[in-house]
């Protein structure tokens, strides 16, 4: 694992990279990037209902976890996370879903 420094041609968006080769710190990982407006619109859809903050994050964190187990089983990555290797992703996403389960049980009627 390698520390790179990337820099585009105005240097406007230059920013660190940790990857294992040269070909790896080029490519970002757009998809993961992506994706990550799911649980960001889920906490902002029970947010707008009225929620509290921490069953508000508790939701966000729930379908964060959701979303990282989905892409251990089927990518095996989510890079934009920084998670490399299938089965760290999937612990990850458990892990995830189970502090946001835990947090979202203080919604009440909503």
């Amino acid at each position: 694992m390698c520390l790179y420094w990337v820099t585009t041609e105005d240097h406007g968006e230059d920013w660190f990279v940790v990857a294992n080769n040269a070909q790896e710190r080029t490519s970002f990982p757009w998809i993961s990037a992506i994706t990550m407006l799911f649980p960001i619109a889920a906490m902002a859809t029970i947010a707008n209902q009225g929620a509290p903050i921490l069953p508000t994050l508790g939701y966000g964190f729930a379908n964060l976890g959701y979303l990282l187990f989905g892409a251990g089983i089927v990518a095996g990555s989510f890079r934009a996370l920084g998670f490399r290797y299938r089965i760290s992703t999937i612990i990850a996403g458990v892990t995830i879903w189970i502090v946001g389960t835990v947090w979202s049980k203080y919604m009440k009627g909503y």
